[in-house]
């Protein structure tokens, strides 16, 4: 089943556009090891099966991505210095205007550009943090590779809550939906979706965390944060 979606999003998008999904491999802070063709992506059967394709895949150990189209070699040759900063692919999608689509999950528990959007507004309640390691390509050592990406805090685990801008979006008519009902499918311009959360930011730093625990993060951030970076 996976190869014959694979083949119809090709027919959906063709020749002349860039298709690439997330092969995000989160366990890599545990393992160290980051292999290009052998680390199974944790985010489902079509990445993988793209990459079984012999699709190329961004050197991000842990937010990579499998491209093929006319962009993959720009996409390829991203050096992003944090996992979701302009250079990364969130920063080259949103900067190319890029579509996401969603497949057999709602769309805002599946759009990690959230976090594109936390870190173009400087949420206090997140901090960098590196994790290093070895990248390998079927096995081969090719030497060694990093990512730093933006964590919570380790003893506080909020309730993050997306529903409030994604039902703006969802009325205002800006995410689009399929018809059927046995396979859900959604789309949105990413630039679109990234833009509001923004807005929602620039509003309330503490926007995407739930009501219930903002305070708590806000306390955090007074009294702790610095200690724990």
């Amino acid at each position: 089943l996976p190869h014959l979606i694979l083949e119809q999003l090709r027919a959906l998008v063709g020749p002349g556009c860039t298709l690439a999904m997330p092969t995000y491999v989160m366990d890599f802070p545990r393992t160290r090891s980051f292999d290009l063709v052998r680390s199974r992506p944790h985010t489902g059967a079509l990445a993988e099966e793209m990459l079984k394709q012999g699709g190329e895949r961004t050197c991000q150990p842990m937010y990579s991505y499998v491209v093929e189209g006319p962009l993959a070699t720009d996409i390829l040759g991203l050096r992003p210095k944090l996992a979701w900063d302009d250079d990364s692919f969130m920063g080259f999608a949103y900067r190319h205007d890029a579509r996401f689509v969603s497949l057999g999950l709602p769309w805002r528990k599946s759009f990690a550009y959230y976090h594109f959007a936390e870190v173009r507004m400087v949420v206090p309640y997140r901090y960098p943090k590196r994790f290093a390691g070895t990248l390998l390509r079927a096995g081969e050592a090719l030497g060694p590779c990093e990512e730093v990406i933006l964590v919570r805090p380790q003893e506080k685990v909020p309730t993050w809550t997306y529903d409030e801008v994604a039902v703006d979006l969802e009325r205002a008519g800006l995410v689009r939906r399929s018809g059927e009902t046995d396979l859900m499918l959604t789309s949105a311009k990413l630039g679109v979706v990234v833009d509001a959360v923004c807005q929602r930011l620039a509003n309330d730093p503490y926007a995407l965390v739930a009501s219930q625990d903002k305070e708590d993060m806000r306390a955090w951030v007074r009294t702790q944060r610095a200690a724990e970076i």
